[in-house]
């Protein structure tokens, strides 16, 4: 008899094994979850997202090491290359640039020449055709200057003597004093490069020392004007030396020798030459007033300045001076 306890193995009917029970019986034990993690520490996209990029990483640093230097390299020679070539053309356009130039200058030479030199005997001409050629002649003298083109200084003098003569003749005064004007401002234009050298011109410290006093007032209407007063350091005895003063006030000085040059710079300055005394003096960039009054000027320099002179008969013998040399010396008659 069997006890209640006991049962029999054919008694107990099988029941099917749930799938991971089967795994157990049927394969290998699974690796529990938390080792799993252990080993795959990396997720699926990852190792995708390396497998792509590391390659192509590895292929563009290959590229950056290798190819991009050479071709820079191979560049940089090509815009070399353009660059000295464009320097060559550059250099033969401003060849062809100077030499165009140097012909038209020496074109625009040649026609002012010959233009000063057609003055001598126009007064036969109407007063039409006359007017006409001094008004030319005014503007040619005009640009020539802004251009830095230098007439023949013989005929520079000679035109101003004409231009004087043609003052007498009403019909054509006006046009005669504005070329006259023109003629004296392209004088002093290129007086500066007769003067004598004033590289080593130094500022005189004390006027009084020496034979100086000029008498000067700003232009009306400029609006910056200042006047200094240089002496070129070459000493010489004071009956030889620079003298600015008034006339009969020669021999006022303290010192028995004196600068063989003044120079006095005065933009914006009128100078007025009336009753002055004026030896080895160099004037620039003044207004020159003279109204005909007494005055000694012995080897004066007036370097581009403008001119104020009265249309008397000293003020014309004064332009004439200027106009014959870059050094003026003149007294009136």
């Amino acid at each position: 008899m069997q006890s209640m306890n006991e049962i029999h193995p054919s008694s107990v009917q099988s029941e099917p094994l749930p799938i991971d029970t089967r795994l157990v019986y049927f394969g290998q034990m699974p690796t529990p979850t938390h080792e799993s993690k252990k080993s795959s520490f990396l997720p699926e996209w990852l190792k995708f997202a390396l497998a792509v990029l590391v390659p192509l990483f590895a292929a563009g640093w290959i590229v950056l090491t290798t190819h991009v230097p050479a071709m820079i390299d191979s560049r940089t020679k090509e815009m070399y290359g353009d660059i000295s070539s464009l320097k060559t053309d550059m250099g033969n356009v401003k060849g062809n640039v100077e030499r165009i130039d140097k012909t038209v200058t020496g074109m625009m030479k040649q026609l002012l020449d010959a233009e000063l030199g057609s003055l001598k005997g126009i007064k036969k001409q109407s007063a039409k055709v006359v007017r006409d050629r001094l008004q030319f002649i005014a503007g040619l003298l005009r640009n020539a200057r802004q251009a830095g083109i230098l007439a023949d200084p013989t005929l520079v003098a000679e035109a101003g003597k004409d231009a004087l003569e043609l003052t007498k003749n009403p019909g054509v005064q006006n046009a005669a004093w504005n070329a006259i004007q023109q003629l004296l401002d392209y004088r002093s234009y290129f007086n500066s490069r007769q003067i004598p050298s004033t590289s080593q011109a130094k500022l005189v410290p004390n006027p009084s020392e020496f034979r100086v006093r000029y008498k000067d007032r700003p232009i009306p209407g400029v609006a910056y004007s200042r006047i200094t007063l240089y002496f070129v350091p070459e000493w010489v005895p004071a009956s030889e030396g620079a003298i600015f003063t008034d006339i009969g006030k020669e021999t006022q000085g303290t010192t028995p020798i004196t600068p063989r040059y003044f120079l006095l710079d005065a933009p914006g300055r009128e100078v007025m030459l009336d009753g002055e005394h004026l030896r080895n003096v160099i004037v620039r960039h003044a207004k020159i007033v003279y109204s005909g009054g007494p005055v000694v000027l012995e080897n004066v320099y007036f370097v581009n300045c403008s001119f104020a002179i009265y249309k008397n008969k000293d003020g014309n013998e004064l332009t004439g001076s200027i106009l014959q040399s870059a050094g003026t010396t003149f007294k009136p008659s």
